[in-house]
């Protein structure tokens, strides 16, 4: 577990190092060939403005020839991808060490995975494309088995990340404002149209605005306030905020925080559940494999034995964030529990599975000396395996977790 989240932690740095070294290199690239640009400009425009045959054109691209040689263009951008392409092969060689691990011997190749009454296998792939606006294929894989409902809740939340991705903010603030959404993002909304209006209006505007609607954040998010107020002393240095990718990432939050709210109150899952059990299988692959590996060389002399321990699994610990309900194992016979196995409290207060209780009353029950039938009422008595207190089957109590 800790190994796999350390390399998906390596993984992320990776891909965050990419990004960064992608825009170092454009921004470079953009410097580099506009300074190109206007080395030819000026010699072009000396050239045609020459008026006599001194002022011939030899001297104008000897000039150009060194003004190139001096700026080394090929050198500079060279530099600045090498580096980006460094940062690529590394990620490339931490997926193919993730990837190399071999997964027979902890996957079942023998299931066949057949349509089911409630298509569980067609709406998580219909649930993932619909996520990624590939409705026309979640309608032909799914389109029998998802209401219309359900289709409206896709449909919303494709609408309004659209419009996030459009910077559509006059749509936007009016779903904000005929829905109860976070308050966070609600800041985030209203400092994006207050920028906007100091970049197409004027200050006083801006400053206007900010008292009609964003009184109440003074008071919840004084700092975040303060700033904002405080960019109105650098009006004019718009565009090089955008270059930063300063606005790039203030979307990128509000495209996150809007698809959270929109789940919530259409009442879907915030992460797709084919990402979760991607997930999920991938913190639980380490520990699934070095268990196989363990019972693999273990020596068992019966054939019954080994193909038990087979098909056994250990329980596996999962990430908080991928623990969606209670999870509760028989001690006595180590199996998770489930509605048709559900924990028991016994009398003494230590809790087992309902099958292992039965298997306890089979098993510890005494047969009459003179050798009569067992009552009945016998049958169901049965002593805990932990302090060893005799009790019946009718003095134990389900649990609901």
């Amino acid at each position: 577990m800790e190994e796999t989240n350390v390399v998906l932690d390596a993984v992320a740095a990776q891909c965050e190092a990419i990004e960064h070294s992608y825009g170092v290199a454009k921004k470079k690239r953009k410097t580099v060939v506009d300074a190109l640009r206007l080395a030819i400009v000026e010699c072009e425009d000396s050239i045609s403005s020459a008026t006599t045959p001194e002022d011939g054109s030899e001297g104008k691209l000897r000039i150009l020839r060194e003004k190139v040689q001096d700026l080394r263009p090929y050198k500079q951008i060279n530099k600045f991808h090498k580096k980006l392409h460094a940062n690529i092969s590394s990620l490339r060689k931490t997926l193919e060490k993730v990837s190399s691990r071999s997964t027979k011997e902890v996957t079942d190749r023998s299931i066949a995975f057949e349509r089911t009454e409630d298509g569980i296998f067609e709406r998580i792939i219909a649930d993932e494309l619909r996520r990624t606006q590939q409705a026309d294929a979640a309608d032909f894989i799914a389109s029998d088995i998802v209401e219309m409902s359900e289709i409206r809740k896709y449909e919303t939340l494709s609408r309004l990340t659209d419009a996030v991705r459009r910077r559509d903010l006059p749509l936007l603030l009016a779903w904000a404002s005929e829905n109860q959404i976070a308050e966070e993002l609600k800041f985030h909304l209203l400092a994006l149209e207050f920028e906007r209006i100091v970049r197409e209006s004027s200050a006083a505007e801006a400053v206007r605005f900010a008292r009609s609607d964003m009184r109440a954040f003074c008071i919840k998010y004084p700092r975040k306030m303060q700033r904002l107020m405080a960019a109105l002393l650098f009006v004019g240095e718009e565009e090089k905020i955008a270059e930063d990718g300063d606005e790039m990432s203030k979307w990128s939050v509000v495209e996150r925080e809007v698809r959270r709210d929109v789940c919530r109150l259409v009442g879907l899952p915030t992460k797709s559940p084919l990402q979760t059990t991607v997930e999920a299988a991938l913190s639980a692959m380490p520990t699934l494999l070095k268990y196989r590996k363990v019972m693999s060389t273990r020596e068992r002399s019966d054939d019954d034995s080994k193909s038990v321990a087979h098909a056994e699994l250990p329980v596996l610990a999962l990430p908080k964030d991928l623990q969606f309900h209670s999870v509760f194992v028989c001690p006595v016979s180590r199996e998770q529990t489930t509605q048709e196995n559900p924990p028991v409290l016994l009398k003494c207060g230590h809790a087992i599975s309902e099958c292992a209780m039965k298997r306890l009353c089979e098993t510890q029950y005494w047969p009459s000396r003179n050798n009569r039938a067992t009552p009945a009422h016998s049958r169901r008595k049965f002593k805990c395996p932990y302090c060893g207190v005799e009790q019946s089957t009718e003095d134990s109590l389900q649990l609901i977790f």
